[in-house]
């Protein structure tokens, strides 16, 4: 259970806490006065004090099954949301399947969990095959669960209901799954909101898509969210609580998105109305389906599709910023290439750029002179000259009050 080890000019003692499951290290003497076999009665004392407080410890453990921590632990998080707690039945299932409801916590041991793991796998290659794209998003599966049952077991061990971790040595982590990032264009997601029958389902579509919300931050936007006049959307964390991926954030409001709002009778408070997460996903595929847009369409893949629509007309931590995720989160889960990227000539798009900016400048000047025009004029009805003009050249003349607006 103790090592012994050479720490330079010293002996040191090493051994993994069986309650944390941290490594943890002992200088023990130094080597020029204390001999190997010194040394070696030294970790043998080190490791019988720790096997009696974990003796000591598991005396006084209560004995509570799997299935009853399962129930006490859901109890406890009143803190996730409902989709964290969809995610976690889901795993707590897969770890009762793998060891029974009546199985103590105290009875797995090490073996056990790496023998859990090894079923996992030998089921996702009967499934799935060795080698394919939907193995490697098993496994990705598998560690996970492997990283929440170590999660169940560290606050087991918090509420004194175990002293060993048995999760600590199991392998949890996944290779990186590469497949190719698909991105939607203008026309494929306008083509699957004609396609939808439910007002409710179209706006969470050009939401997720134009504005790049999650769906369940496009499902809890409220109209008083949406400012129009300053061009920007307001998220907010849900129930107020802020986590990793629900922080407070302004998103830039697209002028395709701001025309569909304003197109919208506003019958309840939230932009969407009455629509539920997991009946939008199935509208999504019907939509889709019935527009002929091919391949696997979610409401995460128009997030990263407008991510990288923007990525090509913003800097990056601006995009981020209105994402509300980190640089490294985009470069591993969103990043991929629009078509128009392997269609448009470069100078093409830079010859559209200067277009677009000249409209906006001639735009700019006939709102100028416009407003030049409608410009209030003083006029003297005696004279009938322009008061402006005489006030332009004495301009320390006063004004007389039979004056009146032309």
């Amino acid at each position: 259970m103790v090592s012994l080890n050479r720490n330079g000019r010293y002996w040191q003692a090493r051994w993994t806490d069986p309650l944390t499951g941290r490594l943890c290290r002992r200088s023990i003497g130094p080597r020029s006065v204390m001999t190997r076999q010194q040394a070696f009665a030294v970790c043998s004392v080190i490791s019988e004090e720790i096997s009696q407080a974990a003796t000591l410890q598991l005396n006084n453990t209560s004995v509570i099954t799997l299935g009853e921590w399962r129930d006490q632990w859901m109890a406890m998080r009143t803190d996730l949301l409902k989709s964290s707690r969809i995610v976690h039945e889901r795993y707590w299932g897969m770890l009762l399947n793998q060891f029974g409801s009546d199985r103590t916590l105290v009875a797995i041991s090490k073996l056990d969990a790496m023998e859990a793991r090894a079923r996992l796998e030998v089921a996702a290659d009967a499934q799935h095959g060795a080698s394919s794209i939907a193995r490697s998003k098993a496994e990705s599966t598998i560690a996970r669960f492997c990283r929440n049952a170590r999660m169940y077991w560290r606050d087991a061990i918090r509420m004194e209901y175990a002293t060993e971790n048995p999760w600590m040595s199991t392998r949890s982590t996944a290779p990186e799954v590469q497949i190719p990032r698909r991105v939607l264009s203008d026309a494929e997601v306008d083509s699957i909101m004609d396609a939808s029958t439910k007002s409710g389902v179209r706006i969470l579509i050009a939401l997720c898509y134009y504005a790049g919300l999650r769906k369940n931050e496009a499902l809890s936007l409220r109209w008083e969210h949406v400012d129009f006049k300053r061009n920007r959307i307001s998220v907010y964390p849900p129930n107020g609580r802020v986590s990793t991926k629900h922080r407070f954030r302004e998103v830039r409001l697209d002028k395709r998105l701001a025309t569909i709002l304003t197109e919208v009778l506003r019958t309840s408070e939230t932009v969407c109305g009455k629509v539920t997460g997991a009946r939008a996903w199935i509208d999504l595929k019907a939509a889709s389906i019935r527009a002929g847009v091919d391949g696997d369409v979610s409401f995460q893949l128009m997030r990263s599709s407008r991510e990288n629509h923007w990525m090509g007309d913003y800097p990056p931590n601006v995009v981020t910023a209105w994402l509300g995720h980190s640089a490294q989160v985009a470069a591993r889960h969103y990043r991929g290439v629009p078509d128009r990227y392997y269609t448009e000539d470069p100078r093409d798009a830079e010859i559209r750029r200067l277009k677009m900016q000249l409209e906006s400048m001639q735009a700019q000047a006939l709102r100028n002179r416009a407003r030049n025009s409608e410009d209030v004029s003083l006029v003297c009805p005696k004279t009938g000259a322009s008061s402006s003009a005489s006030m332009r050249s004495d301009p320390n003349r006063e004004v007389p009050g039979n004056l009146r607006i032309g």
